[in-house]
């Protein structure tokens, strides 16, 4: 095997077009729970081990390495301010009565979309 830095050696930047991609998409799906934060995380830890490559100089691709970092970041980032959002809304008067109706409808579509239109006149 070629030592890091020479010539000869292929550039490894797997981790960071992966980190990339998964921000990528962690940013675009961060409205999701699993977007968000199962997708943001590991764009986040293979950023930083395509960083890490980049500057041993076993890799080319340190700026995707960053950016994948930000991305991953930025759909986790969001993805916990809407379940915190999420969360504090459901704790409502109205979202317990949201959530009581939801409970009594025994997975009947009609009734959990009668559930659902109640839920939005008290936020109107």
């Amino acid at each position: 095997m070629n030592a890091p830095g020479n010539p000869l050696a292929q550039p490894r930047n797997g981790f960071g077009i992966a980190a990339f991609a998964l921000g990528l998409v962690a940013l675009l799906l961060s409205w999701t729970v699993l977007g968000g934060i199962v997708l943001g995380i590991p764009a986040v830890i293979f950023g930083v081990l395509g960083r890490g490559r980049a500057r041993r100089g076993e890799a080319t691709n340190g700026g995707l390495s960053v950016a994948g970092i930000v991305l991953g970041a930025i759909g986790v980032l969001i993805a916990i301010v809407l379940i915190v959002f999420w969360v504090s809304v459901l704790n409502t008067p109205a979202g317990q009565i949201y959530r009581q109706c939801l409970e009594q409808s025994a997975g009947n579509a009609d009734r959990i979309e009668q559930c659902a239109n109640q839920f939005m006149l008290h936020y109107r």
